[in-house]
């Protein structure tokens, strides 16, 4: 099974980056500024690693949404083509 992480990208790193408090809130964080990600949670911060190994490629439309109603109306058809054919 494959998740989704949102990861929220800020201009710049907060000085203190080990302090929570000096970040927008609990996240998963990239900055422009840097090329490592963090997680922050209420009252710590971890540093992850790299993002380039967290970001290899956006999320398209279609896997958010694997059912579209152009699906939905394809397998109606296709099932309405099936009664006819019994």
């Amino acid at each position: 099974m494959k998740y989704i992480i949102e990861i929220v990208e800020i201009d710049k790193r907060p000085e203190n980056w080990t302090s929570a408090v000096e970040w927008p809130g609990p996240a998963m964080y990239v900055c422009k500024d840097d090329t490592s990600m963090y997680h922050v949670m209420d009252y710590a911060v971890n540093y992850i690693g790299e993002k380039k190994a967290f970001m290899t490629r956006p999320v398209s439309d279609a896997e958010l949404n694997p059912i579209t109603e152009d699906l939905l109306l394809k397998a109606i058809a296709a099932a309405s083509r099936a009664e006819k054919l019994k």
